[in-house]
């Protein structure tokens, strides 16, 4: 774990950074997932280590054996966002260093690029910003107290009324896509799971099921409780496994965007489970979305063909077209036949 950070990560090391970052005791059903999770992953860990080290020349410096070294001040100390910086420029040397490349400035930088880094590759959740560098989506601010508070804060449950609203099988992400009319962002932000962008036109999706996976198996969570859990649902309810449509529709998404293959191996949910009051921290968005897709209406005829949410009004559509066609066929066959008498008429022979 003394490597420096770099893009690509040799297999050993990758399953080691992987046991240390998320617990050291993984139950052995949850390691065999590693493979998916390197693939899926370590794919977000390089853009995060480019970002950091475009940022700040002296991340070189560092390995990520003193990522594993924040992440468990803060796992186990809780430690201050200043307390830890400070702890970062005594490992490094930094504290007493005059020397003009290393000004008050650019060792504070340092620090809080390698703080922000670890946080980034531990939550996938864009805390801080780098300088100089703007990335889409949102980002958490963590600058003073406690991380765990932070966190808490940005993932409540939802003060709304109970209200007794089903999400039927209808409701996934391949139809919110080809019904919708919604332009499906797949993201490796958690903060921007099932947000809407661009006047509710586009919805944003964190499709790493396994990061979920390993973050439900630790000991001792910085989410709240039941929160990983529910966000695993909202991927069973938007990527049901038992769907084969959905999951050929996946699996080209798939092609495309090199998603998690585990976000749609999540286990069924039971109808009770699909009632809208069942999702306490997702509840909002999942509100949002669904008003959004039940007011889409279709504007193609590959929309109001795959669209069965309305069953009368469909079959009423789609039996209007058929004699609209049937009358068009008809009348054409009509013209030709009268037309034939014509020709016959003044060529008898």
């Amino acid at each position: 774990m003394d490597t420096h950070l770099r893009l690509q990560l040799p297999l050993e090391i990758k399953a080691e950074f992987i046991k240390k970052l998320f617990d050291h005791d993984l139950e052995s059903k949850v390691s065999q997932e590693s493979e998916l999770l390197s693939e899926c992953y370590f794919r977000y860990q390089a853009e995060q280590c480019q970002l950091a080290l475009f940022n700040n020349r002296q991340c070189t410096d560092a390995t990520y054996c003193d990522i594993i070294d924040i992440i468990n001040s803060l796992r186990c100390e809780n430690l201050a966002r200043d307390d830890l910086r400070t702890r970062i420029e005594k490992r490094f040397g930094l504290e007493d260093c005059d020397c003009e490349c290393a000004s008050s400035t650019e060792k504070m930088d340092f620090a809080n690029n390698l703080i922000d880094l670890a946080l980034r590759l531990w939550l996938m959740i864009p805390i801080g910003c780098f300088r100089q560098i703007s990335v889409p989506g949102s980002e958490l601010e963590w600058r003073q107290g406690s991380l765990y508070d932070g966190i808490a804060a940005q993932f409540t449950k939802s003060g709304q009324v109970k209200e007794s609203v089903s999400l039927g099988k209808v409701f996934n992400a391949r139809n919110l896509d080809r019904i919708g009319g919604l332009r499906i962002i797949w993201t490796n932000n958690l903060v921007d799971h099932l947000r809407m962008h661009d006047d509710d036109t586009r919805v944003s999706i964190f499709h790493h099921a396994t990061f979920l996976i390993y973050q439900k198996q630790m000991r001792d969570r910085i989410f709240p409780s039941g929160f990983i859990e529910e966000t695993l649902q909202t991927l069973a309810l938007l990527l049901p496994c038992h769907d084969t449509k959905v999951k050929k529709w996946y699996r080209s998404q798939n092609l495309r965007f090199a998603l998690d293959k585990n976000a749609i191996k999540n286990p069924p949910l039971k109808t009770e489970d699909r009632q809208l009051d069942k999702f306490e921290f997702w509840h909002d968005r999942l509100a949002i979305l669904k008003d959004v897709f039940d007011d889409a209406e279709p504007s193609t005829i590959v929309q109001w063909w795959q669209d069965r949410r309305r069953r009368v009004q469909w079959y009423t559509f789609w039996v209007a077209v058929l004699v609209l066609i049937l009358t068009i066929l008809f009348g054409v066959i009509q013209s030709i036949e009268g037309g034939m008498q014509v020709y016959k008429t003044y060529h008898p022979s």
